[in-house]
């Protein structure tokens, strides 16, 4: 059985995370260490699910002009080649009309604890709508 464990944030504008005492899950996107991330990925778990959520977090906030700043985050272990198959890529829709293009963050840390960031050169951007002679749209999506 093949175990990946990756962490991702994507955002509308900034990535940020919120201090919280306690786990590595509870630490701010991207500073707990593989090790830290690798001993909470073998906490038992009930089933046999191709992937196992340890964390998964939206956060909205709003600056003084009212724009919001959406920032997902979420943790997953791949504990099957079902999830490698079914979450081998993530995908987030955006509309340039009103949103700036989402950063997307993730990185890969192998059961042997090797850790892999994502190359933002291999995210692709593409229409939301790809045929279609009656629907005009601007939203586009980005596939990492």
């Amino acid at each position: 059985m093949r175990k990946v464990l990756v962490l991702g944030s994507v955002c509308v504008a900034v990535l940020h995370g919120s201090s919280h005492a306690g786990s590595a899950l509870d630490k701010p996107a991207f500073t707990a260490t593989p090790a830290e991330l690798l001993a909470a990925a073998k906490s038992p778990s009930p089933g046999d699910w191709p992937v196992r959520i340890l964390r998964d977090d939206t956060e909205i906030s709003f600056d003084e002009r009212g724009r919001a700043t959406r920032t997902w985050r979420m943790v997953f272990v791949i504990q099957t080649q079902a999830g490698v198959d079914d979450w081998g890529t993530l995908s987030t829709a955006w509309s340039p009309f009103y949103q700036d293009k989402p950063v997307v963050r993730a990185r890969v840390i192998s059961p042997k604890g090797t850790v892999a960031e994502l190359d933002g050169s291999l995210v692709s951007d593409a229409p939301l709508v790809a045929t279609s002679a009656t629907v005009f749209s601007d939203r586009r999506a980005l596939h990492v």
